[in-house]
């Protein structure tokens, strides 16, 4: 994976997280973590659905990288929750 696209993916979906990570410190780890899973499901949800929407270059780097890494970080999120339910 292209680390710059990675990061940028990063950046992005971070940026609303960062304000639900910060809220979710008043809350438990386990609150915290359904939170971000949640978070990434809106971000995985988005790519699907607006990537019809976008032009051929943007959608090659939508497929290729960013929704590799959206993937990737909704795997380990709910991979934590269900770590928390054991």
């Amino acid at each position: 994976m292209n680390t710059d696209a990675w990061f940028c993916a990063s950046v992005v979906a971070a940026t609303p997280l960062l304000t639900v990570t910060a809220t979710a410190g008043a809350f438990s780890e386990k609150a915290a973590i359904n939170a971000l899973e949640t978070g990434e499901d809106h971000g995985l949800a988005d790519y699907r659905k607006d990537v019809s929407d976008l032009s051929v270059d943007l959608k090659g780097l939508v497929i290729s990288e960013l929704l590799p890494a959206q993937e990737f970080t909704h795997a380990r999120m709910s991979e934590l929750k269900h770590a928390l339910k054991s």
